[in-house]
């Protein structure tokens, strides 16, 4: 029952501390609210439907050192809920050096992986640290999952690695971290979702997360941009299902709600809307769908391995170093500061924010 909470409670008080922190910006004592670490862009598979696929595996130079590291983790606030993504985040130089010093104090956090790399150590080590979340990402069972994800094996060493989470959490009686699958419902894995949720119930783990997909270059990514004015800004989402697979989406998205009636395991969506019926017509017609208001840019930062810096919507605020490694300066920084400016004066439903998984939407208005 706990387990089923903490979740629903945490977007809750994100969406709250969001809206706060937009209404009284910029005098609204925050910073930030969630912190996203992106300390890599390599990773070892190879997905079609990746949002960031065209910047993996780029070249690093200047990354941030251990010892920075360790700066920029003093500077956190013991609010600021911290999410380990990428690439794939165990190959990320120093990553688990990183995370001994970063759990010497308790965190809101999570990490989420492909799994492939994953060890029975590296699995103690996370329950070691009381790590509160832990997410594998698995898109369907073994065949389909290793085959669109271009490795073979994957899914067996994803899932024999979670099963060691649970039973050792088990055996040690703790309940954390919390284990979720994270699952893309993708153009051709709808006949997967009945068998996935069946595995993840008998597997025992926590949650069980879908996705919707959806592209919007300029959101939580890799790519940076300066300027105000980008035909990205306004293009927002520009990904639709193909009009042959939506039949079967649709089909998937109702078995989720049907076996999430009778599960104990929590079972989400994103993007956030309100009823089934909202998502359903997000599948159909996805620019029918939008976000009419957000607090998120005000309290959500990002920062990549080199030390940069951007929101949600990936407008540069500079590079960590220019800021003594302190996240709390950085959302008051002189181009965060005139990004959100501008992103408070924009219209309801501004369509960069299309699709984004932090975002609840609802349908626009005719």
């Amino acid at each position: 029952m706990i387990k089923g909470l903490v979740r629903p409670s945490y977007i809750a008080f994100s969406h709250l501390m969001g809206k706060a922190t937009k209404a009284f910006y910029p005098h609204f004592p925050y910073g930030p609210g969630r912190l996203t670490i992106l300390p890599t862009t390599k990773c070892n598979l190879s997905c079609d439907f990746c949002s960031v696929k065209e910047s993996l595996n780029a070249p690093e130079p200047g990354v941030l050192s251990l010892d920075e590291w360790k700066r920029v983790i003093d500077s956190i606030p013991i609010y600021t809920a911290v999410d380990f993504s990428g690439g794939e985040v165990f190959f990320a130089k120093n990553f688990i050096e990183m995370l001994e010093y970063f759990f010497q104090k308790p965190r809101a956090s999570s990490i989420i992986t492909n799994g492939s790399t994953l060890t029975k150590p590296i699995v103690e080590k996370f329950i070691d640290f009381k790590l509160p979340m832990f997410l594998v990402s698995l898109d369907g069972m073994a065949s389909y999952h290793d085959r669109i994800r271009g490795k073979a094996g994957v899914f067996e060493r994803a899932t024999e690695m979670l099963g060691h989470m649970i039973e050792e959490k088990k055996r040690r009686k703790v309940s954390f971290p919390i284990t979720c699958i994270k699952t893309v419902l993708t153009e051709d894995n709808a006949d997967q979702i009945p068998q996935l949720l069946e595995f993840a119930e008998r597997l025992g783990v926590d949650q069980i997360q879908f996705a919707i997909m959806y592209h919007n270059r300029l959101q939580m990514s890799f790519v940076t941009f300066k300027e105000f004015e980008r035909p990205e800004l306004i293009e927002g989402n520009s990904y639709a299902y193909p009009a042959s697979v939506i039949p079967s989406i649709l089909n998937a998205v109702e078995q989720i709600f049907e076996f999430k009636k009778k599960s104990k395991m929590y079972v989400g969506m994103a993007p956030e809307m309100k009823t089934k019926e909202e998502v359903l017509q997000f599948i159909k017609d996805p620019k029918s769908i939008g976000v009419k208001s957000c607090g998120r840019p005000f309290t959500d930062l990002f920062l990549h391995g080199d030390g940069q810096l951007t929101g949600c919507i990936s407008h540069d605020f500079g590079n960590i170093r220019d800021f003594d490694y302190d996240v709390q300066k950085t959302l008051k920084g002189p181009a965060a500061m005139a990004w959100l400016e501008h992103f408070k004066k924009q219209e309801d439903y501004y369509p960069v924010c299309e699709g984004c998984c932090r975002a609840v939407h609802t349908v626009k208005p005719k």
